[in-house]
């Protein structure tokens, strides 16, 4: 008799539990640092609604919002400016509040990071030139990128890199994105952090502009419907 009450209670308790887990929290906080490409460029240099927006809109659907925030991205973003933003805690306004870096990553329960893509295209050259080597321009550019996510990790674990698609495909140099997504995957799985591979995702159909590295609406829409797909995975 005694072992059944014990074992009356041991259910109650792990039912309750399993309740209080499901639902006691259904808001999300979620910040999404990086470059153009996280603003939502598109390719006649307008911003608009980039991934991140495409993502909280479909999440938003059984997820409270409580905090969701690109405006700590900017468009030619280079990885040491997000560096010392973070270091300095750079902070915004937001419905006239004022939020610091910091805050944001540690108050967050979910963070996108894409950056990296304003850091090659300043160092490859497409003639001859004073080249440097592809290799050369991803090693030092991933050990920047390394450096700035120990310092995001100081704050919040919760870090998902978005990788990015190929910004040269009408050009000859076309397999420096190849490199990078790489070594991104390789940095993530040593960081023990999420990663999002749409390399192969977005192709020419989506950067209508030959003009342009940045893709339209409906490559932005896809990169949203990933980073769902990858959260049900997780």
């Amino acid at each position: 008799m005694k072992y059944r009450k014990i074992l009356f209670f041991i259910i109650v308790f792990v039912v309750i539990y399993l309740i209080y887990f499901l639902y006691h929290d259904k808001t999300i906080s979620y910040i999404a640092l990086g470059d153009a490409y996280v603003m939502g460029e598109n390719p006649y240099g307008e911003v608009g609604l980039g991934y991140p927006d495409y993502f909280i809109d479909k999440i938003s659907k059984n997820r409270k919002i409580k905090l969701y925030t690109k405006d700590f991205s900017k468009k030619n973003y280079y990885v040491h400016e997000l560096y010392e933003d973070i270091i300095s805690n750079k902070t915004i306004l937001i419905d006239d509040k004022t939020l610091s870096l910091k805050n944001a990553l540690r108050d967050s329960n979910f963070i996108t990071l894409s950056i990296g893509a304003d850091d090659i295209m300043s160092k490859v050259s497409f003639n001859d030139v004073n080249k440097l080597s592809n290799d050369k321009i991803v090693k030092d550019t991933i050990l920047e990128i390394n450096k700035l996510l120990n310092e995001i990790l100081k704050y919040n674990k919760n870090i998902v890199i978005v990788g990015y698609y190929n910004f040269y495909i009408n050009k000859n140099d076309s397999n420096i994105f190849s490199l990078l997504n790489n070594e991104l995957k390789n940095l993530t799985n040593r960081k023990n952090i999420g990663y999002i591979d749409i390399y192969n995702l977005i192709d020419g159909n989506y950067l209508e502009n030959p003009k342009s590295f940045y893709p339209n609406v409906d490559a932005y829409k896809v990169i949203g419907d990933e980073i769902i797909k990858y959260l049900k995975k997780t």
